[in-house]
């Protein structure tokens, strides 16, 4: 796991990465936001509206992939705070923050998205076994 002096190329080389110290509870957290989405995998899905953004981990080594090649795509954006999240495989799983957060405040990030959801947002999600459109 990185240390809160190293980077890891998505953030920038100037931000720095956080750990999480309780990974089961953040996990318990998202996973309302990702059952909510459908995803009773607990891999995650392509999903995107104004609050938040998700992708779940990929591992096709495509350089030209936006998380496996450019390193431009994290797994989870929270765009009001600009919290960005990525993780390996599933969510929470080695994650790495752009900023420290508790699980107090990273459930109200969860409520936040959760609450930004349309009543047909399941159907309207991408299951995490699709690959998204580059086009």
């Amino acid at each position: 796991m990185l240390d809160d002096n190293d980077a890891i190329p998505v953030f920038g080389p100037e931000v720095p990465a956080y750990g999480l110290d309780d990974r089961m509870g953040f996990q318990e957290a998202f996973y309302t936001l990702t059952r909510r989405l459908g995803d009773e995998m607990g891999y995650g899905v392509h999903f995107e509206n104004d609050t938040f953004e998700m992708h779940p981990y990929c591992w096709c080594e495509s350089d030209d992939c936006p998380q496996c090649g450019t390193h431009t795509q994290v797994n989870f954006w929270h765009k009001p705070t600009d919290l960005k999240v990525v993780w390996y495989k599933y969510p929470m799983r080695a994650a790495e923050l752009n900023q420290p957060l508790t699980l107090e405040a990273f459930t109200a990030v969860v409520d936040a998205c959760v609450a930004s959801l349309d009543p047909a947002v399941p159907s309207t999600a991408v299951p995490s076994t699709a690959v998204p459109s580059t086009t």
